[in-house]
């Protein structure tokens, strides 16, 4: 997959991934408001929440897109997944999409409960969902054909760790798909603009990167839009730690 086609094909919002991301939309409001009601402001906010209902249709926008691109990218491997894990799953956002794409869906998340609520409220059943707080220890080796962390991994203490995790659990063919903040100077005035303050992020995108290639073979492969360095995506292969 090309760096500049992948971006320019997010120019304008003609994917058939954003047609079916924005025909979640209503679905994903309902089942955003359902979950936020009784939950403490931190927890609501380390689960994206607010990004995805944000007063400002822009970043309402950039978020749902990273979900369109992470199903461009699943729809453009030579070989579908059977077995899909959304690593930092928070609300599920992606599970309606993905089950229509693999056999065998897991989640991964610090809040089980409320990934396990989403779910609910979706009507999707059959679904396992790990605490990531306990590891992916359950896991048998080589059991995942995918394995999705969407602006996640700048929040993990370990990520060297979790990367020789994510190599062991990963089919030989399996795929990693990351995305990841700028921490740009860009990226700093979007997030003021849009309302957030602070430093949350316990690892730079580079420190990620790094610690991922340790046991993963890393290539970026695209940014949501080209002129715009918001966010990056890399796919990771396994290769021998």
């Amino acid at each position: 997959m090309p760096l500049l086609p992948f971006g320019l094909r997010h120019l304008f919002p003609v994917t058939k991934q954003h047609r079916e991301i924005c025909a979640y939309q209503p679905q994903f409001h309902e089942v955003l408001r359902k979950v936020r009601a009784g939950l403490p402001a931190g927890v609501v906010d380390e689960l994206a929440v607010p990004s995805y209902t944000h007063k400002n249709w822009l970043m309402r926008y950039l978020f749902h897109e990273r979900l369109a691109v992470a199903l461009e990218w699943m729809d453009s491997l030579a070989t579908p997944p059977s077995v899909v894990m959304d690593f930092g799953c928070g609300v599920c956002l992606l599970f309606p999409a993905l089950r229509r794409r693999a056999v065998r869906l897991m989640g991964c998340d610090i809040h089980p409960e409320v990934a396990s609520a989403a779910l609910r409220f979706f009507g999707i059943r059959d679904v396992e969902i790990l605490d990531a707080r306990e590891g992916l220890g359950t896991l048998t080796a080589a059991s995942v054909d995918v394995i999705l962390a969407l602006d996640v991994l700048e929040h993990v203490d370990d990520v060297k760790s979790l990367a020789g995790e994510f190599r062991r659990v990963l089919q030989p063919h399996g795929r990693l798909l990351c995305s990841l903040p700028t921490e740009n100077a860009f990226y700093q005035v979007g997030r003021r603009l849009a309302g957030f303050s602070g430093a949350y992020h316990v690892r730079q995108p580079r420190d990620v990167v790094r610690d991922l290639g340790t046991c993963l073979s890393l290539r970026q492969v695209g940014r949501l839009y080209p002129f715009l360095p918001l966010f990056e995506f890399f796919e990771g292969y396994v290769q021998p730690c």
